[in-house]
């Protein structure tokens, strides 16, 4: 398998992911470091080598990624047979791979059919994964939506920068901001508006004549009370 080869580099979300198991972890960046623009084409027998696993463990660790949505895979079928030609693997975690990258269907038309069949993966319709915690997630999805229906679709590159704010924040945190958001209707995400209120600055006059706004009947009553206890 060649490739311009300098080293893979794994984002904290995808190491520090409880979701997701080292080998896991492990594959899901060589498989994205083999995807050129139409997808990764490795095959089961080039992972095991690489890993020194078996093809079944390894048929296992992808259909782990794809079962929890961070790959899709589609296989291509040769013209009117059943016969695989090849199988291609695509990074469908967004938190990842800010674009989805669909696999190469009109190049191979010449003569092949290409069969997009996608197997045993949550991702039908290209269901994409923005956060590692699925109420982040599904909520931001609930964001997009809105964006939609207000026919103010997000585009690739802002979706990119509200995911940059939300990242490293608390998940409570994240869920207030995407709420507030889906709340107002805003075309973004915003730190969240507390409702303090400042104490009123007081007016000139009373800085510099206070005796003139004193409560006559609270001096009155503190003199009485304070000769009771003198009495």
């Amino acid at each position: 398998m060649e490739r311009n080869f300098k080293g893979i580099w794994i984002p904290k979300e995808i190491w520090l992911s409880k979701d997701l198991t080292v080998m896991e972890k492990l594959l899901f960046v060589e498989i994205n470091s083999l995807d050129n623009k139409e997808g990764c084409f490795a095959g089961n027998a080039y992972f095991a080598e690489f890993f020194n696993l078996s093809k079944t463990r390894i048929s296992l660790i992808i259909k782990g990624l794809i079962t929890k949505g961070y790959i899709t895979s589609t296989l291509i079928y040769k013209e009117g047979t059943k016969q695989i030609l090849k199988r291609v693997l695509n990074i469908s975690y967004i938190g990842y791979i800010t674009k989805v990258k669909e696999p190469m269907q009109q190049k191979l038309k010449d003569n092949n059919t290409v069969n997009n069949t996608v197997s045993n993966t949550v991702n039908k319709g290209k269901e994409v994964i923005y956060f590692i915690d699925s109420n982040v997630s599904n909520l931001f999805k609930e964001f997009l939506d809105l964006r939609i229906s207000l026919k103010a679709k997000n585009t690739d590159r802002a979706i990119k920068l509200i995911m940059k704010k939300l990242e490293g924040l608390p998940k409570e945190l994240q869920i207030e901001m995407l709420e507030q958001s889906i709340e107002n209707s805003w075309k973004s995400v915003f730190p969240i508006k507390r409702q303090f209120k400042s104490p009123a600055k007081p007016s000139l006059a009373k800085q510099y004549f206070p005796d003139m706004f004193k409560d006559p009947f609270a001096t009155d009553l503190k003199i009485e009370n304070d000769q009771k206890l003198i009495e």
